[in-house]
């Protein structure tokens, strides 16, 4: 079996994760957040946790993972408090790892914010787990747009507040300059907010390639035209622009490592792109303490025409991926 990163048929996903595991997945207004529910056997799940939120209730989700795996634990969480949703995913991973059991994660439709809180607390118990899995369905298409056009896709509007990431406040120097680094999406008006409420002494732009569906590849192609308009916005400011891959985590984190190089600057890292590339920036952040993540909260969701599910899932072996337990043991946030 490959070491880190591998896409693989929704079907074959049972012959490569491991007898018996613990499950922990998201029940979204997304559709994407039961194929991989779907697609597992239930009678290798020790135990299975499944977060929903107050806000973006889906009974129909959640039921549909519920009649599939019937042991499942519910909790509901409120996005606009994280501090308590930090401290229901604190307990969950400790009773986890007590379990000392491998430990598989869908991490398809958790908020950015939400994985990154996750995967920092999986580093600092990753020891008590046997392996780590994060699986991730990649959307097919995103708003319907080959049907309603590139030009009526949306996923988000607005961005309401930008708030820090907990698990991850950097070491934030008030005599050194700030780098903002955004990994930018689809959802421009959330990087806008970012930039007017934090207003970086240097700005550096990240628009994803290589992604993670060959369908995307219109949708990606239009929106770097958008991208490169509406960074001319920022062009008598200290701006630099980057590509980083949307699906392959190595190239993304040594990516972001390259840009993070300056013990002399304060840097602030925003993912705004897919599951994948936030894993890297986390990653990037555990192991130097000194960048902080911030995370944008968007006003709106399109909760009716987000994704459409794809018929592959990417697996990520976390203690493999850039040799995780060697580089990050004893890291401290």
């Amino acid at each position: 079996m490959p070491d880190t990163t591998f896409t693989i048929d929704k079907n074959e996903i049972n012959s490569i994760l491991p007898s018996r595991f613990v499950f922990l997945c998201s029940a979204s207004f997304e559709k994407r957040s039961t194929t991989i529910p779907l697609s597992l056997d239930p009678s290798r799940i020790s135990h299975s946790v499944v977060f929903r939120s107050r806000g973006y209730k889906n009974d129909t989700s959640l039921n549909e993972i519920k009649n599939k795996i019937a042991t499942s634990k519910v909790i509901d969480f409120d996005l606009n408090n994280p501090v308590s949703v930090a401290r229901s995913l604190t307990e969950v991973v400790k009773e986890c790892s007590s379990l000392e059991s491998a430990i598989v994660i869908d991490i398809t439709t958790f908020t950015h914010e939400i994985l990154a809180m996750l995967l920092k607390l999986i580093h600092d118990n990753e020891t008590k787990f046997s392996s780590i899995f994060c699986l991730y369905n990649g959307a097919a298409d995103y708003s319907n747009s080959k049907e309603n056009g590139l030009t009526q896709m949306w996923l988000s509007k607005g961005c309401r507040d930008v708030r820090n990431v907990i698990g991850y406040p950097g070491r934030m120097r008030p005599t050194a300059k700030t780098s903002l680094i955004i990994l930018t999406g689809f959802e421009l008006e959330r990087a806008t907010k970012l930039i007017e409420i934090i207003e970086p002494d240097r700005l550096m732009l990240g628009f994803g390639n290589d992604p993670t569906h060959d369908n995307h590849l219109e949708p990606v192609a239009f929106f770097q035209e958008k991208f490169e308009n509406w960074k001319k916005n920022y062009k008598n400011s200290n701006c630099t622009e980057f590509g980083f891959s949307c699906k392959n985590i190595e190239k993304t984190t040594e990516v972001l490592s390259d840009l993070t190089a300056d013990p002399d600057e304060n840097y602030i890292v925003v993912p705004l792109n897919t599951k994948l590339s936030t894993i890297a920036s986390s990653i990037v952040a555990l192991k130097n303490p000194m960048i902080q993540i911030c995370y944008s909260i968007p006003e709106m969701y399109n909760m009716d025409d987000y994704s459409s599910p794809g018929e592959k899932i990417t697996v990520v072996n976390l203690c493999e991926i850039l040799n995780l337990k060697k580089d990050l043991k004893g890291g401290s946030i």
